[in-house]
C-alpha cells in the first residue's frame, strides 16, 4: 500500500469504538482496514450496521454481538463472521491455522492477515485469557540473513503501527485460526 509500515498504519484505522453503543469491534476495524488496503472504502459505522443486521450463512447468528447495555460486549466477531462481512464487501478469505510462520508467509505474498492475539499478553507480558483482541498484520520484518524477527500490527487501540517480536506474538496468539484473503492486496 505504502513504502513503510508507519505509512500504512497512518492509512488505516487504528481506534475502534466510534459508533455508539459499540465498543468491542475491533475484528470490524480489522475488516474496515483489510477493505482499505484492497481499495475499498467502508467505515466502522457501515461495518457495524451490516454486521449487527446479518446473520451468518454457516452458524444462523448474527455477524457481530449487539444488544448489551454495556457497549464493550457489543461488536464481537468470530474468524468466520470476519470472513462473511468481508465477502459482503467483495473480499474472499478464509480461515486457516495461525502462527508465526504462516501469517509472515501470507503477508510476504500481499495477502491481508487479520489475528487474534491476547492483547494483554501482547502490551504487557501477562494474560488471563480473556482479553481476545482482533488485529490487523500489515508487515513482516526480517533480518539482513532472512531470519523472521517480527510484525508490524494496526490495532484499534490506538495502535496504528507497532512493532512486535515475532516470540512476543507467538505468545499472544489466542490459538484461533486467522482471516487470510485469497487476493493478492499489495
Amino acid at each position: 500500500m505504502f513504502d513503510s509500515p508507519v505509512e500504512t498504519g497512518a492509512k488505516l484505522d487504528s481506534r475502534q469504538g466510534k459508533v455508539e453503543g459499540f465498543r468491542g469491534t475491533c475484528g470490524l476495524v480489522s475488516c474496515e482496514n483489510i477493505l482499505r488496503m484492497a481499495g475499498l472504502q467502508a467505515t466502522e459505522a457501515d461495518i457495524v450496521s451490516y454486521a449487527k443486521g446479518a446473520k451468518s450463512e454457516e452458524s444462523g447468528k448474527y455477524l457481530c454481538s449487539s444488544g448489551s447495555p454495556f457497549a464493550a460486549d457489543n461488536g464481537s466477531t468470530s474468524v468466520e463472521a470476519r470472513n462473511e462481512i468481508l465477502k459482503h464487501y467483495g473480499v474472499e478469505a478464509v480461515a486457516l491455522p495461525c502462527d508465526v510462520d504462516s501469517i509472515a508467509k501470507n503477508v510476504e505474498e500481499g495477502r491481508g492477515v487479520i489475528i487474534s492475539v491476547h492483547a494483554h499478553q501482547l502490551y504487557y507480558g501477562y494474560s488471563d485469557g480473556g482479553d481476545n483482541h482482533a488485529v490487523c498484520v500489515t508487515s513482516v520484518k526480517r533480518d539482513a540473513n532472512g531470519q523472521l524477527l517480527g510484525f508490524y500490527l494496526c490495532d484499534s487501540n490506538d495502535r496504528p503501527a507497532e512493532f512486535y517480536y515475532s516470540s512476543e506474538l507467538e505468545r499472544a496468539l489466542t490459538g484461533r485460526d486467522m482471516n487470510v484473503t485469497t487476493s493478492i492486496l499489495r
